[in-house]
């Protein structure tokens, strides 16, 4: 190899020997897989001339003799050099931006600028970006430089770079609507990072690469797969019956169906899960999309809906992106692919969760947005809808709609109850000031409301008179029951409630506590524990949080709910005679602790907007589709929250309050990401010693030693988030590693039976 070839990478090989990439062989190699991944980001091919520039730009700054020097210095290639760090992608955003010989249009300049210079440290605020790019003398310096350096090479690229023209995106960026730009910026820097990282690790992790090439179902194949699998369905009986006629409901207008925003508003029970990938795949096919996505609202229920997928395609073809993924007596080559998998998303079946998906649609850092690309052309089912946090409803639909009409995005919402998302439910109030971003169009049914088929599902009796107990009232109330189910407001109401039952004379066994104070394999054990004991026809008396109200396929002959809103109440309902084998209906009863927690927030609006509702509800009976729709609206009205201090921060940086900010691209990409957190509260994970592994784990954390990959791995199940009153008053029972990870040093302060003990070390060494 010459020394005075230009390389962008450097691998060493085992005999001691150096293989280089020629740069310019990087760029090009680049360029033609980013035209054609941008090519597909929207329904106009022609932005895939931006994303053939952003390949051909994003490393020139590599041209520069200092990062040459450097590069060969620091791999060892020629360590006789003097080399130094020479930061290479603000020169590259730098040219890109005064690159008038290409087109002339400023704005797509600047989104050349914007996506080289952040290809390595993410997008900036666009007074960063000035500040790094633009005006730096620096950065004009360094343009110099890699213009010298570029001489041996500068025909051929000018050859390639007029290959490209931007005249006819010109066209193309005129058809955009401004609200969809700070997203189009997104998904084009998401092209370019993710064909980089490719591309480099082709050359330099060929293993790496060659493991990326595992066998992927087609969505034809999955089709095939999925008839398959519902051909043994049961269709004997009144609900197996309307199970059916769903999903082939479901079956024929997915196929049918136009590019518009669907619902899929099932009773709870009717085959949900199942029916809606039916409408996935065939709509999926129909339109030409790539692949589907599942949004789930929480890791503890995301396990059933994947576990359904892997059973009806296989679980190579199911990958889970969430922090709770069992690696349990899974191979390690298979845990390697899913890796690889979860960092671009190219594959045909995606289940992830609302904090993943939402949060890097808002991200600015390389490794949140280098899938989003993948999102585009896609069917997205969102599970659950009800769940979206009122706070964020105004970035979360923003985002879906954008999604929707710019990016080939195909939506359908899954509930039972579904909330008013398009209708401007604010505009008879007297709110000055507060503003709700409702959908443009209406939402449309897949399976429309029929009397004939809902009615199977009717099988609880609601009592909408609220019971007011104290928790010992309660007990003694539940008591009297052989089974049942029990959902409380919060981890205190649960640990009080669970207690008091203890105390009972005739509590006897199948007692169980389900709270976010025990850890998600705990978690796991005790509802597998529950489903093995109702199959068995055993008493199984269960005190749980709302983290079963969702997703979570149980079936109870009674169910209590403490007072909160109308959608929890009827997902509570759904985990009663379940599956309708009871000869009389369910029982659901309402009720409310005289002395525990008070509702807060999101919870307190809840409890009002239903007890303002209860005289309109029939007397056990299920509610209406009208009256769902006034829950929702009476709820929103009272919601504060829609246009809260960092919602209106995430809007004002993204869209601005005048129409310049998206017309210049002067967008705080940074900023918005800090400001949008799905997940508000301000808890710390703890480890704890649950099981063999947990213990281990700890006892590894105590020591200061290093934890293997398939221990982190563990971990993320093993842990319990606590709020910091919490952590206080366990005080030094909690300790924080070397490696920054906090863990329980007490064993016995971690209950097999209600998770964390939450006891004021004090009081214990006081005697008390």
């Amino acid at each position: 190899m010459s020394n005075t070839e230009q390389i962008a990478h450097v691998r060493a090989l085992e005999d001691g020997s150096y293989e280089t990439q020629p740069l310019l062989d990087h760029l090009h190699g680049v360029a033609e897989m980013a035209q054609s991944y941008a090519e597909r980001i929207t329904d106009y091919p022609e932005l895939g001339e931006i994303g053939y520039l952003l390949g051909l730009l994003h490393d020139l700054g590599k041209y520069q003799a200092g990062f040459q020097r450097y590069i060969r210095q620091q791999s060892g290639l020629d360590p006789t050099l003097s080399g130094w760090r020479t930061p290479h992608s603000p020169a590259g955003a730098r040219y890109a931006y005064d690159l008038t010989q290409v087109g002339g249009n400023q704005q797509l300049l600047k989104i050349l600028s914007l996506c080289i210079g952040a290809h390595h440290r993410g997008l900036y605020d666009d007074s960063e970006w000035r500040g790094q790019v633009v005006e730096p003398r620096d950065t004009e310096r360094a343009v110099a430089d890699l213009v010298r350096g570029l001489q041996p090479e500068a025909s051929q690229l000018e050859e390639l770079l007029h290959k490209a023209s931007l005249d006819k995106v010109a066209t193309v960026w005129n058809e955009l609507d401004e609200d969809d730009y700070q997203l189009l910026v997104r998904m084009l820097f998401s092209c370019l990072v993710d064909v980089d990282f490719l591309d480099t690790e082709r050359f330099m992790s060929p293993d790496k690469s060659f493991a990326r090439q595992n066998a992927k179902a087609s969505l034809k194949e999955m089709r095939a797969q999925l008839e398959e699998y519902v051909s043994h369905f049961n269709r004997e009986g009144r609900i197996n019956e309307a199970r059916a006629a769903f999903l082939d409901q479901c079956r024929s207008h997915g196929r049918t169906a136009k590019r518009k925003i669907y619902s899929l508003t099932l009773p709870t029970g009717a085959g949900k899960t199942v029916s809606s990938m039916m409408w996935a795949l065939e709509h999926a096919i129909a339109k030409g999309c790539e692949r589907i996505i599942y949004v789930i609202p929480y890791t503890s229920i995301i396990t059933q809906t994947a576990q359904t997928f892997r059973d009806i395609f296989g679980a190579d073809q199911v990958l889970e992106h969430h922090s709770d993924v069992d690696i349990k007596e899974r191979p390690d080559e298979a845990m390697e692919y899913t890796k690889l998998m979860t960092e671009n998303w190219d594959v045909p079946l995606i289940v992830t969760t609302n904090v993943q998906f939402f949060e890097s649609l808002y991200a600015h850092r390389v490794s949140r947005c280098r899938k989003l690309h993948n999102i585009c052309n896609s069917v997205v089912v969102f599970d659950e809808v009800q769940m979206f946090p009122p706070r964020l409803l105004n970035p979360i639909l923003r985002v879906v709609e954008s999604l929707h009409y710019a990016f080939r995005v195909e939506p359908l919402f899954c509930t039972a109850t579904l909330p008013v998302f398009d209708e401007d439910i604010l505009s008879d109030t007297n709110r000055i000031g507060h503003e709700f971003f409702f959908l443009e169009e209406p939402i449309q049914e897949v399976v429309p409301y029929d009397a004939k088929l809902f009615a199977p599902f009717d099988k609880v009796r609601y009592h909408w008179d609220p019971l007011r107990l104290s928790t010992e009232e309660l007990a003694e109330r539940l008591i009297e029951h052989e089974s049942f189910l029990c959902i409380v407001n919060s981890r205190n109401d649960a640990a009080r409630l669970y207690t008091a039952l203890q105390a009972q004379e005739k509590s006897g066994e199948g007692l169980i506590h389900l709270s976010r104070r025990m850890c998600s394999a705990h978690i796991q054990e005790r509802i597998e524990e529950i489903r093995r004991r109702l199959k068995a026809g055993e008493p199984v008396r269960v005190v749980s949080t709302q983290l079963v109200e969702a997703g979570v396929d149980l079936d109870f002959p009674v169910v209590y709910r403490a007072m909160a809103g109308l959608d929890s109440v009827m997902q509570a309902a759904g985990r009663c005679n379940r599956e309708g084998r009871m000869a009389e209906p369910g029982e659901v009863y309402i009720f409310s602790l005289t002395d525990g927690t008070n509702a807060l927030g999101e919870m307190s609006w809840a409890q009002g907007a239903l007890e303002d509702l209860l005289d309109r509800l029939a007397q056990q009976g299920a509610p209406q589709r009208e009256e769902i729709e006034r829950y929702y609206k009476a709820f929103y009205n009272d919601v504060d929250c829609f246009d809260n201090k960092k919602d209106k921060e995430v809007s004002k940086r993204l869209w601005g309050e005048d129409n310049d900010r998206c017309e210049e691209l002067r967008f705080d990409y940074e900023t918005a990401s800090e400001f949008f957190r799905y997940i508000e509260d301000q808890s710390t994970a703890i480890v704890v010693p649950y099981g063999k592994e947990g213990k281990a784990i700890v006892k590894k954390l105590q020591s200061n030693l290093p934890l293997t990959r398939q221990e982190y791995r563990q971990m993320n199940r093993l842990t319990v988030s606590l709020y910091e009153k919490d952590c206080l008053t366990l005080g030094s029972s909690i300790s924080v590693s070397e490696s920054g990870i906090a863990y329980l040093t007490n064993d016995k302060l971690y209950s097999s039976e209600t998770g964390i003990q939450i006891i004021d070390q004090t009081l214990i060494f006081m005697g008390v």
